[in-house]
Order: C-alpha cells, then structure tokens, then sequence
C-alpha cells in the first residue's frame, strides 16, 4: 500500500540526518532546498507507489475473475447472471455487452460437491424484505442455459432452487409461571424464527443452536423435544442434531395444524 507523501518525505529527512555529510546543511526552514527537495521527490515516489498499487488491483482482479472453473467461481458466475440477456463471446472470453446490476437476480448461491456432479444451490430476493424464493421457470430456465455455456468441458452440473425448507418442531416448553402464556409463546416462535431467517445461505440447522436461541427468552426454563424435522416439498427428514437445507434456506412450517404455535406444548413451573 502506498505510503503517504508526509511519511516518505520524513524518511528521507531522517536518512539526511543520520549522514554526517547531509547533516551539516540547513533544512531546519520549511523553505529550505532540503526541504523542499525532499517534498519533491517524496511526491515523485507517492506517484510512483501508486501506480504499483493500482497495477496490483488490475492483476488481482483479472485473476479473481479469470476461469478457473473451481466450485466457487460457478458460485461467483451465478451471482453476476443477468436474466434475459445474451452472453456474447470475444476472444474466447463469454460476456454481456452490458453489466446491469438490476438484472442480476440471483442473490445467494452456494455449491455442494457429490462424487463427480457439482451441486449449485441458488435464490433470489423475495416479494417481502429480507426474505428469499426460487427463481421461476423462466429465470431458472435462462439460468441453466447460462450456466452450460460458462460450463467446464466434462463438468456435471444440476442446479437447485427451490421453496423454503420448513421446519416442524413438537416439543413441550417448560416456562416459568409467574409469565403470561400467550406473551411468552408468540416471543419464543420469534425467537425460533429469528435463528432460522438468521442462518448463512445453504446452513445447517443445529439443534443445540436452536436450544440457545429458546434459552435467550425471558422465562424459557426447559425443553422435552419429542421430534424435529424438515421438510423440503412433500419430504421429511426427521433429525435429533442436524438437518442440511435442502433449498438452502429454511422457515417454520406455515401449514394449519403444523405451526409452532400448534406442534409446541407449554407447561408453566
């Protein structure tokens, strides 16, 4: 990184100094020519230093977005897709004519590697904030089709993206007595839902995780899990300690007779 045109410049005024030659002239005055020689080279090597810096970036940008076909550059690649556009080849290099930002939809993506296929897990902004859903047909459609023509020859790829996994819980909350039940239920779903909209792309739900998040309500006590599990379409996955999302993310079943304020039983001590 470039040093400063004041921290060269008093580099080379403490090397004048320490030579019993240069020493012996004047540069006390701000005008003085040591100074003022001093201020003009300094600033000769500023420029200097920064081009180096600039000539650095350029290197290391064009080595980040080289392809290289490795699992987080298909990541990076899938991020960068714009939906309805062309990808046009010059030199042997696949590009849009025009970067715009506000067609490129897919805002998480993630890789799995199974044997010999590559997994790309991928989402895009929901109607609501903060929230994700999978690409529609079209979108997914163009994605794929974009996808096979940035695609290393030989490489296996099966793309997902899908709805919301959901998460059923049954269990039995103990809570202390002296709160109002209703107050401390509807804080303890937040508290369950918080954690699940909270986890990285394409996490893993840990139980014990889970377990913190009920521990940091006021009033929680105890908890008797009878089963968790995760759904993804019409399969579940029952689990005591981990469940990998399969669409990447996840949230608490929405399904009458399945929701948390429904499956959970509180028991006041």
């Amino acid at each position: 990184m470039a040093r400063t045109i004041l921290e060269i410049k008093a580099e080379i005024l403490s090397n004048v100094a320490a030579d019993p030659i240069l020493s012996e002239i004047d540069n006390t005055s701000i005008t003085s020519p040591t100074n003022l020689l001093a201020y003009i080279f300094a600033a000769a090597i500023w420029v200097h230093e920064l081009f180096f810096d600039t000539h650095k970036t350029e290197i290391e940008k064009l080595i980040n977005e080289a392809p290289v076909g490795t699992p987080s550059w298909y990541v990076l690649k899938s991020k960068l897709f714009q939906s309805g556009d062309v990808l046009y080849e010059v030199n042997g290099f696949l590009a849009y004519p025009v970067i715009d930002e506000t067609k490129q939809i897919v805002s998480q993506a993630a890789y799995k590697v199974s044997g010999s296929k590559l997994f790309l897990k991928v989402a895009k902004d929901g109607a609501l904030p903060d929230t994700l859903e999978p690409l529609d047909s079209t979108e997914l459609a163009q994605f794929a089709g974009y996808i096979d023509r940035l695609r290393f020859a030989g490489t296996e790829i099966e793309i997902v993206s899908l709805n919301a996994d959901r998460l059923r819980m049954y269990a039995k909350i103990y809570y202390q007595g002296i709160y109002e039940l209703n107050d401390f239920r509807i804080r303890l779903v937040s508290a369950i839902k918080a954690y699940l909209k909270n986890l990285p792309f394409d996490g893993t739900v840990q139980y014990i995780r889970l377990v913190d998040a009920m521990q940091g309500v006021e009033g929680f006590y105890d908890i008797e899990t009878i089963q968790l599990q995760g759904w993804s379409g019409l399969v579940s996955e029952s689990f005591t300690r981990l469940y990998e999302t399969k669409a990447g993310y996840i949230e608490a079943e929405t399904d009458a007779g399945f929701t948390l304020e429904e499956t959970l039983q509180f028991v006041s001590v």
